[in-house]
Order: C-alpha cells, then structure tokens, then sequence
C-alpha cells in the first residue's frame, strides 16, 4: 500500500438479530485512501505543430483495487471545457487515457474514452479537476502559479507533456 494516501482501521464487531442474539466479535480492516485516482499526464498542445488537436489526459489509480469511474468527472475549473463524466473502470495500479475528439491521438495506446472541448494553450493555461461526487479528489496548479501557462510543457512548440512527478503528492505542487 502507499503510506501517505491510504489509511487502514481495525475494528472488533459483532451483529445483533432483531431477538437480541449476538455473535462473536469479528475483526474488520478498513482501508481508505485519500487519492485513490490522480491526474498523471497531460498533453494540453497536442502531438505536434500539425496536429495541435491531439490532446490527452492520463489518469493513474495508485491503490491495490479497480475502481468503478460511475460518477468520476474530470473537468476545468477556469472555464468548465473540457467535463469529461467518466465511465467504466480502471484497474488497480492502471492507467486509463482520455483522448480529445479522436480515437487516433496516439497511436501505440487504445483510448479508455474520448471527449470534446480544448484545453487552452494560451492564457495561462486551466486548473483542471477530477472529482467524485462533489468532492475534489484531485487537481492541476492554480491559473498562474508557474508564471503563465502550465506548470510544465512550457512553449507549446516543443510538444511536451505536464507530468506528474509522485503520485502520492498534491498535484497542486
């Protein structure tokens, strides 16, 4: 397990009937994790000068369980587009990509789905967002805190990818 993301209870319980009848106490192990999905890679200019719509979103499930995406949203916090609901499942310690518009933006790696809606290359870039529920699990550096643009892929004519560096740390940083 990863330390810094997921903690684990132990509990003792037992079950009481609606006669009163009670069994024996039973241990329970809980485990929850704090970021049980992060936002790995994103290739907010394209794959090149002549392909500048081929964007792609990456999404990393650190924990030791497949997680079911039904109610997981990926989406701009600066100007709501892309809102990517997300959908079927990623397994444990599984990467899933998210293609913009196209099944063809890279070629070696099957798409887990595709969505509509840019990400912006110029104007300081977005902070985007994965959520589940209305509860933000996960998410981008603010709107100018690396200067303008995204904290990474700086001068979109190099065609670099913002990556995250540790998955069990703010992606914030």
């Amino acid at each position: 397990f990863i330390a810094s993301t997921d903690t684990f209870y132990e509990f003792k319980a037992k079950a009481k009937d609606t006669t009163g009848n009670e069994s024996t106490f039973q241990n329970i192990s809980v485990q929850i994790s704090t970021l049980p999905l992060v936002i790995n890679e994103i290739a907010w200019a394209g794959t090149s000068n002549t392909k500048p719509n081929d964007e792609w979103i990456e999404i990393y499930n650190p924990t030791n369980k497949s997680i079911s995406l039904d109610g997981w949203v990926l989406a701009s916090a600066t100007d709501n587009t892309p809102y990517i609901k997300l959908s079927k499942t990623i397994a444990a310690k599984g990467y899933i990509v998210l293609e913009r518009t196209s099944s063809t933006t890279i070629s070696d790696i099957a798409e887990h789905q595709t969505y509509t809606g840019s990400l912006r290359n110029e104007d300081g870039g977005e902070k985007l967002e994965l959520s589940k529920a209305s509860t933000t699990i996960d998410a981008t550096p603010a709107v100018g805190a690396c200067g303008s643009g995204w904290c990474a892929g700086l001068g979109n004519l190099n065609y670099y990818t913002m990556e995250r560096y540790d998955p069990i740390s703010s992606g914030t940083n």
